[in-house]
Formats: C-alpha cells, sequence, structure tokens
C-alpha cells in the first residue's frame, strides 16, 4: 500500500507499523527544527469538523516539556425538547476545562492510535 505525506507526497516509510520518531516526522514532513520553532505560549489554530475553535499551543510548564491542545471555549448548552440544543449562562465563578495538558510521553502514547486512524479510518 502507497503511503503519502500530509501534504500529498509519496511516503516510502510504512507509518502504520513504524514507531522510530525520525520517521515519523519525515513521512509527515514535519521537521523537528519546525517544532522547536513554536515558542512558549505559541498558538496553532484551527477548527474542528463542528466549526468549534481550537488549538495547539506550547506550554510554559516549567519541570516538563508540555503542550495544551483542545477547544478554546466551553460553549456550555442545555437540549431543550423540541429547540435542540441551547447556549445556557453560567455562573461568573465557572470553570471548565477544554483543553488537554499533555507531556511529550502521553503525546507519543496517543500517536498509533492517531497514525492509524488517518491511515485507516480505525482507532
Amino acid at each position: 500500500m502507497k503511503r503519502f505525506s500530509s501534504h500529498g507526497e509519496f511516503c516510502p516509510t510504512d507509518c502504520s507499523t513504524n514507531t522510530d520518531a525520525e520517521d515519523i516526522l519525515e513521512c509527515y514532513s514535519v521537521s523537528p527544527e519546525a517544532l522547536d520553532a513554536l515558542a512558549v505560549g505559541e498558538k496553532i489554530e484551527f477548527e474542528d469538523n463542528n466549526g468549534v475553535r481550537c488549538n495547539l499551543q506550547k506550554s510554559s510548564a516549567g519541570t516538563q516539556e508540555k503542550i495544551w491542545l483542545g477547544c478554546e471555549d466551553a460553549n456550555p448548552r442545555v437540549l431543550i425538547h423540541n429547540k435542540g440544543w441551547q447556549p445556557i449562562d453560567m455562573p461568573l465563578e465557572y470553570l471548565a476545562d477544554t483543553r488537554m495538558h499533555l507531556t511529550r510521553r502521553q503525546v507519543w502514547a496517543l500517536l498509533p492510535h492517531l497514525i492509524r486512524f488517518v491511515l485507516t479510518g480505525r482507532i
């Protein structure tokens, strides 16, 4: 089976079974220099399939390299009969966790599942 990079170029590396970080980065046309260039606090912003604003941000946590990944706003809603999902007002002292704070090890553990999903549609 042919493998293609995120830019549509043929990738000679079998990314579905390869666990070597350099090969995976090469396969997806991401250089370590490009990853290092993301300074603390900088964000990569995008929208998910539902149009929800999301981001990937390098964390300022000093003890380990970490990232933040998730949606920007909680957007709390309640299902109302015959009206669908409706926004609700939250109290001023309301807190919702909308982003994951992940270490490099946690991201590494997720990568095989994410790559398998990209290649096959399965997790």
